[in-house]
């Protein structure tokens, strides 16, 4: 039991999401047909060919492994700029056409090539590459190891249903467990110094001031007059009660918030606390997540689990 590829009919091998940039959930959605090694080359090349596209698309990049709030973000960020352009909240997803019409720098939101959903093992240099970002502005959103994980499952095992295994076997697998999460994070941390500028924000801290999360990120896209009173209307249109509302009613018309199922347990926004990980995680677990851990030398990124973000120096 462990990773299993998503079903589905057929489909074109590499259908895009209409702006020459493959989605995360293009990614996932390759036919079962194309399986095992096979796939994973072809998805392999398909990020590849993703990096030059983001590298053409903006100058700034928010970088993280999956279900560390980037979606959170996201939103955060689009609502803001709905305000300031005057459409619908329900745009908030349309990043892309919001930067051009408040004038500010594009944003990028990447899991450059470190997705539990696609079968790379992190022995591939494809994981965290700085192919895309170098020479760019760089936003690392991390989130405690332990709690991503457990995050990462429940979306694999019951929303993208591409990892049928148990917890225990998904932080252990290769592919989906501690060992990427960790390959990823000393990767962008060795490579920090390609990067323009390098900045990390946690989970933890958009959960003590989302509203200086969202500063922050307005201040590196450029925005110089901010206004506090959108700010303050943004983080109370992104609490999480209203999330899980957004998702259970398809409110935005988009994939990256639509409730996939049934079952709470695929929700997108399913607990969205912090220090979940105990409840989910056995004595054997947490013993085997610090083993590895160590391994790599320990998490480069530990002290920003905790408030105040900051900028790692070269």
């Amino acid at each position: 039991m462990g990773f299993v590829v998503a079903s589905g009919g057929p489909m074109p091998l590499l259908a895009h999401n209409g702006l020459g940039i493959f989605s995360d959930m293009d990614l996932a959605a390759i036919p079962e047909y194309i399986s095992g090694k096979f796939r994973a080359r072809r998805i392999e090349r398909a990020y590849w060919r993703q990096f030059v596209a983001d590298r053409n698309a903006a100058d700034t990049f928010l970088i993280s492994f999956p279900k560390s709030g980037r979606t959170w973000h996201r939103v955060l960020l689009g609502h803001y700029l709905c305000q300031l352009c005057g459409v619908p909240e329900q745009q908030a997803f349309q990043l892309d056409e919001l930067s051009r019409m408040a004038g500010t720098a594009g944003l990028v939101y990447s899991h450059n090539g470190a997705n539990f959903t696609d079968g790379i093992a992190p022995s591939r240099k494809v994981v965290a590459a700085p192919a895309s970002w170098q020479g760019r502005r760089v936003i690392l959103l991390v989130r405690e190891p332990r709690d991503t994980l457990v995050s990462a499952y429940h979306h694999a095992r019951h929303r993208d249903k591409t990892f049928d295994g148990s917890l225990h076997d998904f932080i252990r697998d290769p592919c989906t467990g501690i060992d990427k999460l960790m390959t990823a994070r000393c990767r962008w941390y060795d490579n920090r110094a390609l990067a323009a500028e390098f900045h990390v924000l946690s989970y933890e801290e958009m959960h003590a001031d989302p509203a200086g999360a969202l500063r922050s990120t307005l201040q590196w896209m450029g925005v110089t007059e901010i206004i506090d009173e959108y700010i303050l209307k943004s983080v109370d249109f992104c609490s999480f009660e209203k999330m899980k509302i957004y998702e259970i009613t398809n409110y935005f018309d988009n994939w990256r918030l639509k409730r996939a199922s049934g079952d709470p347990s695929g929700g997108k926004v399913r607990e969205g606390k912090i220090g979940s990980s105990r409840r989910h995680f056995s004595d054997d677990d947490e013993a085997f997540v610090k083993e590895r851990v160590l391994a790599y030398g320990g998490d480069p990124f530990a002290a920003y689990h905790l408030p105040p973000s900051a900028t790692i120096p070269a």
